[in-house]
């Protein structure tokens, strides 16, 4: 299982290779010919300008009510570019697993999630949840972001009333969450 994420995160990380270096701002190319080798310049951006990878977690408070279903929709915006670059899943329960989205949008700032359950009432979280981690590469530690909640509902299928919240990750955090693979999640 660990063999696969490393797998996927080397995939990801080559995928994004050519976005990092056009957001980073820098480039090589060749300058002067000197014997066989070519001698390079690299531009490099200030250290505000540069790429950083920040982690939003996405909580949906239903309150007393089970929590089956929900869709939200989740932008980000920063003085420079910003990309969704992942989506996870949420705590152990029935959205630890990734919620679906559209695999091309989330190279953008806009990203729409949703999942639902099948499980009875009684094995539904209540209150506070969280349902989704998602990845942002952005030029600012603290982009500024816009969550709303389109629908959430209970097992029965009806609509809830039902809040959505989104705080940013810290990076010891995201760091501990992820060396917990067994699915306990510590926070200090």
């Amino acid at each position: 299982m660990r063999f696969l994420g490393l797998v996927a995160a080397i995939a990801l990380m080559l995928a994004l290779a050519p976005l990092r270096r056009e957001l980073c701002g820098t480039s090589s190319r060749p300058h002067a010919q000197v014997g066989t080798r070519y001698a390079t310049t690299t531009r490099v951006q200030p250290a505000s300008m540069r790429a950083r990878f920040v982690a939003v977690d996405i909580f949906i408070d239903s309150g007393q009510s089970p929590l089956a279903a929900y869709q939200v929709d989740f932008s980000a915006t920063d003085d420079g570019p910003v990309k969704v670059v992942g989506v996870e899943g949420g705590d152990v329960g029935p959205f630890h697993a990734a919620p679906y989205y559209d695999e091309r949008a989330i190279q953008s700032e806009r990203v729409i999630i949703g999942a639902l359950s099948t499980l009875p009432p009684d094995q539904l979280p209540r209150g506070s949840v969280r349902v989704a981690r998602i990845h942002l590469m952005s030029s600012s530690a603290t982009p500024t972001c816009t969550l709303t909640l389109t629908t959430a509902a209970g097992a029965d299928a009806e609509r809830i009333a039902a809040t959505a919240l989104w705080t940013l990750v810290q990076e010891d955090t995201i760091m501990r969450d992820s060396a917990h693979d067994n699915g306990t999640i510590e926070r200090k």
